[in-house]
């Protein structure tokens, strides 16, 4: 009789973490209103990316503050700027000079990984 309630016991268990389970996934599911908000979002995105870069433009206003319009035979556009080129290109020599001196420094953490890789 004991061994039949305790089986009893570990089935209603099992049921019990069985439905807190599943309740728990139905209250995770997204719902019509989460995935609207998230083409919201992507949209507003895809068209704030447009302005910088694609968007079909008359004058400048109708671009990005980092962008301007750009006349084309086929057409005028909106095109990114000289000077966002150059601070992209500018932080992206900073952090491969920062990585280099950090790799080639013995004060930082770094440099003791790649010289036990290196072996020199």
């Amino acid at each position: 009789m004991r061994t039949s309630s305790f089986a009893l016991g570990l089935f209603a268990a099992f049921l019990l973490a069985f439905v807190a389970v599943q309740v728990q996934l139905a209250a995770a599911s997204p719902t019509d209103r989460d995935r609207d908000f998230s083409d919201s979002v992507k949209d507003t995105f895809h068209d704030e990316l447009r302005k910088i870069h694609g968007q079909e433009c008359i004058t400048d206003d109708e671009c990005s503050v980092l962008s301007y319009c750009r006349q084309t035979d086929s057409g005028s556009t909106c095109f990114v700027s000289w000077w966002v080129i150059l601070a992209a290109v500018v932080l992206v020599v900073f952090f491969v000079a920062a990585c280099c001196a950090c790799i080639c420094c013995p004060c930082c953490c770094l440099y003791a990984c790649c010289d036990s890789l290196c072996c020199c």
